[in-house]
């Protein structure tokens, strides 16, 4: 059962930085060309993991990263919701909101991308560990499915809520918060989900 909750649990992340945050700064109002430059700085992390990929093989186990970066990931996802502006209706409607007014929330989001990535790393290299190569065969599928279901909770059930009227910011929160409680709850199963890896393969730390 940890392999369909693991990458489900990777998956969200990936969406809610990449997808919510160009649809929020969208319905907050900020102009375009300020929105596609800061929003382009968070596909980054994912790009340049390999720079620090090797530090997750040496430092510590896979499965501390997993768990640690969980919990990152929940605490700077909670202090964005809960630390959101909102510009005033007209100043949406105008679509003239400064990008500076979320400085912060965009800290956190690259917060989130990073420990996101890092917990990318961990997760497939735990994955390798943790099963035969036929198992791993097996677990192809599986793990594709799990991670696009999470496409499809970023997408529909978040998205659908921020497509609402732009002065209904308690729904837009409401969505946010929403996506984070299950990001959340998700955390506390890690400890006892993950296996506990007893060998190491290739001088690698894994359990």
């Amino acid at each position: 059962m940890w392999i369909p909750t693991l990458y489900f649990v990777e998956g969200i992340p990936y969406f809610l930085v990449n997808n919510v945050s160009v649809l929020m700064f969208a319905k907050m109002g900020v102009p375009n060309g300020q929105m596609a430059l800061f929003t382009s700085l968070l596909y980054l992390p994912w790009t340049l993991k390999f720079l620090w990929s090797p530090f997750v093989d040496i430092i510590k186990t896979k499965r501390w990263w997993i768990i640690t970066m969980q919990i990152i990931m929940s605490v700077a996802f909670v202090i964005q919701a809960l630390t959101m502006p909102h510009p005033s209706a007209e100043t949406i409607a105008a679509g003239t909101t400064p990008m500076s007014l979320f400085t912060f929330t965009l800290i956190l989001f690259i917060f989130a991308a990073f420990a996101s990535a890092t917990h990318d790393i961990a997760a497939d290299g735990f994955y390798m560990l943790a099963q035969s190569q036929s198992s791993q065969a097996a677990f192809v599928g599986v793990r594709s499915t799990f991670y696009r279901l999470a496409n499809v909770f970023g997408n529909g059930v978040i998205q659908r809520n921020f497509r609402r009227p732009s002065g209904d910011q308690d729904r837009k929160r409401a969505a946010v918060l929403a996506a984070y409680r299950r990001r959340i709850g998700r955390t506390p199963y890690g400890p006892y989900a993950l296996p506990h890896l007893r060998h190491s393969e290739a001088g690698v730390r894994c359990a």
